[in-house]
C-alpha cells in the first residue's frame, strides 16, 4: 500500500481549532477591562471568537515586542519573559502619556513539544493573567508550529499592545526610533486620509482616528517560508505577512489602517533589504507599518516574521459573514502561492533533490524526475523555467485586502462571505467557513493547479520520497491557484472589479446544501484521468491527518 503524505499527521486541524477555541474561551476573562477604560466590544461566534471594538475619535499607539527562549519546558524561564516584556511595555507606555486597551500575540515554536510538556497551557495561562493585572483586554492571537526554524525546544513570541494617547502632539520632525526610523516612509501612506492619518508624540507614531468607529484585532505571519527567503536571499516574506494577516479582517467586514511587524533573527544579516521590502510593500498597499520591532538573538538562530493588523469595521460590510445560504455563486481569485503548508512542501524537495534543493532550476528538477520516473507522468504540462524551486516556494503571496476595501457600497453590499485561503487549504477553509451555517461548497470551475503544486506532487512519487501527495492532499492543505473565495449574489459584477483591478477571478462555484465539500480537481492526479475527477470532503468524514 502506498503511503500518503500529510501535513496534518503532527498538528490534525481539529487539534489546531480546539486551541483556539481554549484561547477564546480564556481571553474572556480579560474583557472586564474594558468596562475600566470605557471601550464597548463584542465578541464574534467563529471558532477563533475575534473581538470588535469600537475607539473614540482620538490619538492611538500600536507597537510589539519579541521574546523568545532556548526551551520551553523551563516554567519559570517562561513566565519571567513574559511577565518582563508585558509589565516593561505596559509602563513605558504610561511613562509616554499612553493608557494601554488592547494587545494581541503571535507565538511560534514546535507545537508537538510545546504540548508534550506542557509549554501550550503555560503560555496561555501566563500571557492572560498578565492582561487581567495590567488590564488590557486579549482580543487574540496565533500560534504556529515552525520547530524546525526554532529548534525542537525553542519559541519566538511576539506581543503588540494598543494604546491610548492622552497628552500633546509633537511640533516639528520627529525623533523616531530604530525601525519606526527605517520605516518611517510608510506613514505617509494612508488609504483614507480623510479619517485617519499618522501624527506623532515622544517618539512614537500615533494613529488620529478622525472619527469614532469600531475595529478589530488580527495577526498571523508568513510561517517557514521565511526559511525559504533567506535561503534565496530575497526576503519578500513581507507581503505574505500582510496577506495572511491583512486578508483575514474582510471575513467580518474589516480592512486594514495600519500594521505592525515582528522579525525575528539569529543575526541582522539581510535587514537592510528586508526593510526595503517592507517599505515597498507599505506604499503598494496603503498601509503604515507602525510599532515594528527587529529582534536579534543569536541563542535562537531563526528568521519568523509576523503581522499585527488593526482594521476598521465598515457599517457597509458589517453584514459580510452573517446571512449565508445555497445557492450563492462562489468567486474564486488566482494566487500561485500562498503562504500556508511550507514546512511540508521543503520537506517533499528536500527528500527528491537533497538539502539545497532550493537552489536547483525547476527545469532541472523536472528533467530529473522525467528520467527517474521512466517517462511516466508524461502528460502532465510542466513548463521550463529559469526559476530555481526555491524561487517558486518563496513567489510571494498576493495580498487582497486594499483592492476589497476600495470596492464601492453598492457592490459591497453583495458581497455575502469571504474565505481567505490560507492554513487549511481551499478546502479546510471552505469547511470553517461553511459548516456553521450547515452548508458545503461545490467548485466546479476553479483555476488550473499552479506549477508549484504539480512539481511537489510528481516529486512526491519518487523512490526516496516519504509518501505520496495526492490531489486530496493537495487541496486539504493548499489553495492550488485560489487564494480566496467570495460568496456573492452578483458573480459577474465581482469577477469584473477584480479583473479590472489586477486581480485574476472567475465563478468558480456555488454553496450548496450537502454537508460537504466537493472539488472538481485540476491537480496532477486528475491530469492521468478521461474523465472528471470529483473530490469530496464529507463534514462526518475523519481528518486527513
Amino acid at each position: 500500500m502506498v503511503k500518503v503524505r500529510t501535513y496534518l499527521d503532527v498538528v490534525p486541524e481539529a487539534a489546531k481549532e480546539q486551541i483556539s477555541r481554549d484561547w477564546g474561551d480564556r481571553k474572556s476573562e480579560t474583557f472586564v477591562a474594558a468596562k475600566k477604560h470605557g471601550v464597548s466590544i463584542d465578541q464574534g461566534k467563529s471558532f477563533n471568537r475575534i473581538v470588535a471594538f469600537s475607539l473614540d475619535k482620538g490619538y492611538y499607539h500600536l507597537v510589539s515586542q519579541i521574546s523568545s527562549m532556548k526551551d520551553v519546558s523551563i516554567q519559570s524561564e517562561m513566565r519571567s519573559k513574559i511577565n518582563g516584556l508585558i509589565g516593561k511595555m505596559v509602563e513605558t507606555a504610561k511613562r509616554n502619556g499612553c493608557t494601554p486597551l488592547f494587545a494581541s500575540n503571535i507565538c511560534d515554536w514546535d507545537s508537538a513539544y510545546a504540548k508534550e510538556v506542557g509549554a501550550n497551557i503555560w503560555l496561555r495561562d501566563m500571557i492572560i493573567d498578565a492582561c487581567i493585572k495590567n488590564e488590557i483586554v486579549l482580543t487574540g492571537g496565533e500560534t504556529a508550529n515552525l520547530g524546525e526554524q526554532l529548534g525542537r525546544m525553542g519559541m519566538g513570541w511576539m506581543f503588540t499592545l494598543l494604546s491610548r494617547y492622552e497628552g500633546d502632539l509633537d511640533r516639528g520632525a520627529p525623533s523616531y526610533k530604530e525601525m519606526d526610523m527605517d520605516l518611517k516612509d510608510t506613514f505617509s501612506f494612508v488609504a483614507e486620509p480623510k479619517r485617519f492619518e499618522i501624527v506623532h508624540a515622544k517618539g512614537m507614531p500615533l494613529l488620529h482616528v478622525k472619527e469614532k468607529s469600531k475595529f478589530l484585532i488580527t495577526a498571523d505571519g508568513s510561517g517557514s517560508k521565511s526559511i525559504v527567503c533567506e535561503q534565496i536571499d530575497k526576503r519578500t516574506d513581507i507581503k505574505d505577512t500582510l496577506a495572511s494577516a491583512g486578508d483575514d479582517p474582510a471575513r467580518e467586514g474589516a480592512f486594514p489602517i495600519i500594521a505592525s511587524i515582528g522579525v525575528h533573527c539569529g543575526s541582522s544579516k539581510g535587514k537592510k533589504q528586508m526593510v526595503n521590502y517592507m517599505n515597498k510593500a507599505g506604499e503598494e498597499y496603503l498601509i503604515p507599518l507602525v510599532g515594528s520591532v527587529f529582534h536579534e538573538d543569536s541563542d535562537v538562530h531563526a528568521y519568523t516574521m509576523n503581522g499585527t493588523v488593526l482594521s476598521e469595521v465598515r457599517k457597509s460590510a458589517e453584514h459580510i459573514g452573517k446571512n449565508v445560504e445555497a445557492g450563492l455563486s462562489l468567486v474564486v481569485l488566482y494566487e500561485e502561492q500562498r503562504s500556508n503548508g511550507m514546512t511540508l512542501q521543503r520537506r517533499i524537495f528536500e527528500d527528491a533533490f537533497g538539502r539545497e534543493w532550493y537552489m536547483l532550476k525547476s527545469s532541472d528538477a523536472t528533467s530529473l524526475m522525467r528520467e527517474e520516473l521512466d517517462g511516466k507522468y508524461a502528460n502532465v504540462p510542466l513548463v521550463d523555467t529559469d526559476r530555481t524551486l526555491g524561487e517558486i516556494v518563496a513567489q510571494p503571496s498576493t495580498p487582497y485586502f486594499r483592492v476589497d476595501s476600495m470596492m464601492d457600497n453598492n457592490l459591497l453590499d453583495k458581497i455575502k462571505l469571504r474565505i481567505n485561503v490560507s492554513s487549511g487549504g481551499l478546502v479546510g477553509k471552505t469547511r470553517r467557513a461553511l459548516e456553521p451555517f450547515g452548508l458545503g461548497a461545490d467548485y466546479s470551475d476553479i483555476f488550473e493547479a499552479p506549477q508549484l503544486i504539480l512539481l511537489l506532487e510528481m516529486a512526491s512519487r519518487l523512490k526516496q520520497s516519504k509518501g505520496i501527495i495526492t490531489d486530496d492532499i493537495s487541496y486539504y492543505t493548499w489553495g492550488c491557484g485560489t487564494g480566496s473565495v467570495i460568496a456573492t449574489t452578483a458573480p459577474v459584477d465581482v469577477v469584473d472589479y477584480y479583473n479590472k483591478n489586477g486581480i485574476i477571478a472567475k465563478v468558480g462555484g456555488k454553496i450548496i446544501t450537502d454537508r460537504e465539500i466537493k472539488v472538481a480537481s485540476r491537480g496532477f492526479d486528475s491530469m492521468q484521468k478521461s474523465k472528471a475527477h470529483i473530490l469530496k470532503y464529507r463534514y462526518t468524514d475523519s481528518p486527513l491527518g
